[in-house]
C-alpha cells in the first residue's frame, strides 16, 4: 500500500543531489516523476499536497498548486506572509520545467497580486 496512513519501515533512499535519507527536495521529486517512473497522487480538495511513490518509496510534498492555495489562506486570514523552511529544496536549475525557483515565484506573485 502506498496510499496516506501506508506502514513505513524507515526514511526513503537519499535523494540524488541532497544525499539524505528521509527527505527530497522539489527538484528531486518532479526529475522522479518525470524520468524514473514515481506515481504522483493528489487528493482531490488540495488541503493537503500529493505524494509520489514507486515500490516501497513515497514522499509527501507540496507543488505550485497547494503553494498557491497555502498563499491564498495567508491572504484570507491576513497574516504578515510565508515561511519556506529551505530554499535550496525549490528548483532552482529548472529542471522540472516550471522556471528559476518556481516555489519563491509563486509565492511571491501571489503575495503581491500578480497572480
Amino acid at each position: 500500500s502506498s496510499g496516506i496512513g501506508a506502514a513505513a519501515i524507515g526514511g526513503g533512499s537519499a535523494g540524488q543531489w541532497t544525499g539524505q535519507t528521509g527527505y527530497m527536495g522539489y527538484h528531486e521529486i518532479c526529475v522522479n516523476l518525470k524520468t524514473n517512473g514515481w506515481t504522483k497522487v493528489k487528493g482531490s480538495d488540495c488541503t493537503v499536497g500529493p505524494h509520489a511513490f514507486k515500490g516501497n518509496q513515497w514522499v509527501g510534498f507540496d507543488d505550485l498548486e497547494t503553494v498557491k492555495t497555502k498563499m491564498e489562506y495567508i491572504k484570507e486570514m491576513g497574516l504578515a506572509g510565508g515561511m519556506v523552511w529551505d530554499i535550496s529544496m525549490d528548483d532552482f536549475k529548472n529542471l522540472c520545467g516550471e522556471g528559476k525557483n518556481p516555489f519563491l515565484t509563486t509565492m511571491m506573485n501571489n503575495l503581491n497580486g500578480a497572480e
